[in-house]
């Protein structure tokens, strides 16, 4: 009865088990890849749907207002992927406590800060445990920061809308 392995490090005297092994390995590599492409699929249909979300930036001075319009196309400033149009601006004094005289302290407006609310409309997908706009995602009340060629602000994402048009 032949050896399993002979002297030349071959399987039953014809293949080399160092080659056999790496064939196999390319072998399992290239199966999972075939797995991934065509059998695994995603538990819930990832289609593209409008996402209008809205972000509170807050205290920023009026050259920053006067600066965002819509229309403006809008990125994601870590990962510089799109994620929408600006389709609509509104700003409003920002609010700030002062002190008195007399030490009690009043909410009051500012003069010189506003509070700007910039909302953005771009594909995304809506999956039950998440909102993904560009390859970003967003929750309400999470830090962000968008930007455009002019422009760039860090904000609150403050509301965000599945499906529908409304600005």
């Amino acid at each position: 009865m032949p050896a399993v392995i002979d002297r030349e490090g071959r399987l039953f005297g014809r293949v080399n088990v160092l080659d056999l092994a790496i064939l196999v390995l390319v072998l399992a590599f290239v199966l999972r890849l075939a797995y991934a492409y065509w059998v695994q699929k995603p538990t819930v249909a990832e289609s593209q749907v409008p996402i209008t979300f809205t972000v509170l930036v807050q205290a920023v001075r009026d050259p920053t207002v006067r600066a965002v319009h819509v229309g403006d196309r809008v990125y994601d400033t870590r990962s510089n992927q799109p994620m929408g149009e600006v389709v609509a601006v509104r700003s409003e004094p920002s609010p700030v406590i002062e002190e008195r005289e007399d030490g009690s302290r009043v909410e009051t407006v500012s003069n010189v800060y506003k509070d700007l609310y910039v909302t953005v409309r771009g594909p995304g997908r809506a999956t039950p445990p998440s909102v993904m706009v560009g390859s970003v995602q967003i929750h309400i009340g999470t830090p962000i920061q968008i930007e455009t060629r002019i422009w760039g602000v860090q904000g609150t994402v403050w509301s965000i809308e599945v499906g529908g048009t409304s600005p």
